[in-house]
């Protein structure tokens, strides 16, 4: 039985996490969030409640922070002109001694923002990233039946 629950005093965090960019290890990342969702469509009549509702339509969406603008940069200058259009897979292994591992990978995404922030002080030059994932396996489990991974 895998084991995914805080064991002897431990969690999953931040530093439990290898963040794979298209394939590479990318350490530099200060933070990344994603989030999918499934809503439906309601389908309504004459009566005050829903009656039906459809499947509804998948959305996938994330963001990711550069500690680094030169990590950042190294992305761009692996891909090229073009790069905000260019697919990438971005996978998340989190592992902790004892627990389960648990691996998410966000699938075919773009970058569809590029904020550069300034720095202050002695504080590195930080970059963030809003994704544009078709979808997200989390742990290898498929967001919707019959997912079209094309």
């Amino acid at each position: 039985m895998a084991t995914f629950t805080v064991i002897n005093g431990k969690a999953y965090s931040h530093s439990s996490c290898e963040i794979r960019i298209d394939g590479e290890p990318t350490p530099f990342i200060k933070d990344i969030s994603y989030s999918d969702s499934l809503e439906p469509g309601e389908v309504r009549g004459t009566s005050a409640q829903m009656l039906s509702r459809t499947r509804g339509d998948y959305k996938a969406e994330g963001n990711l922070t550069f500690s680094s603008r030169g990590a950042a940069e190294e992305c761009r200058e692996r891909w090229g002109d073009g790069w905000m259009e260019k697919e990438i897979d971005i996978v998340v292994t989190m592992q902790e001694e004892g627990m389960s591992t648990i691996v998410d990978t966000i699938v075919k995404c773009r970058c569809k923002k590029s904020e550069t922030g300034s720095s202050q002080g002695s504080d590195p030059n930080e970059e963030k990233w809003d994704l544009h994932p078709m979808y997200i396996l989390k742990n290898g489990w498929s967001p919707i039946a019959n997912l079209v991974k094309g």
